[in-house]
């Protein structure tokens, strides 16, 4: 099996207030955990960057320039892709992922025999959300699980389902399950946090000492 990696790191940092991908988590860059994680798990590394920025980390096969949302940015990125069997999907918003997961996920793929597969966790959600005044009001039903990265996937059927977009489809599993692929799922580890807020990596840094 030939596996390709894509690293998902052309955000402009607006829900962060910068381009969270160059902050540093244990004195390594975001962007350059994951460059490393992917090349440790790949034979061929796609990064995706902000459109005009210049990468000056480790060396990855082609460099391609974000488009203005995710999926855009998926797609450029898969359009640079030469032929591969599976492709790992990954970037700095999920800066814990690790090689050991990406193999776990891959792995699961192969033998659901599904077309995707990916991490899912418990979400924890608080009851409560505190107003400014110090008051409390009952926080909004949530999803119990979220998905976290590394996504592994059948390259070709991620081409199959980019060619055919939907708006209401934001990221990549979503296209392949509407486009009648089957996606599997292994238990993801809680400490793998989403990235998305300045207080989302000081959290990291907290629990990883870093």
């Amino acid at each position: 099996m030939s596996i390709a990696a894509l690293v998902l790191a052309g955000g402009s940092g607006a829900r962060f207030g910068a381009q969270k991908q160059f902050e540093t988590l244990g004195g390594e860059r975001l962007i350059d955990r994951s460059v490393r994680v992917a090349r440790a798990v790949a034979c061929d590394v796609t990064l995706v960057l902000p459109a005009g920025v210049d990468w000056d980390g480790d060396p990855v096969d082609r460099v391609v320039a974000g488009g203005p949302n995710h999926l855009a940015s998926t797609a450029r990125g898969v359009a640079a892709i030469p032929a591969y069997d599976t492709l790992v999907i990954t970037g700095p918003s999920h800066p814990l992922v690790d090689a050991e997961l990406v193999r776990r996920v891959i792995d699961e793929m192969i033998r659901a025999g599904s077309q995707a597969a990916a991490p899912v966790a418990p979400m924890v959600d608080a009851p409560f959300i505190r107003r400014q005044d110090g008051s409390l009001i009952p926080a909004r039903p949530r999803p119990s699980h979220t998905v976290q990265y590394p996504y592994a996937c059948s390259l070709n059927a991620l081409r199959s389902a980019l060619a055919t977009p939907s708006h209401e489809h934001a990221e990549e599993l979503a296209l392949i399950a509407a486009s009648g692929g089957r996606i599997a799922s292994i238990p993801g580890p809680v400490e793998n946090l989403h990235v998305t807020r300045p207080e989302d990596l000081r959290l990291l840094r907290q629990l990883t000492g870093f």
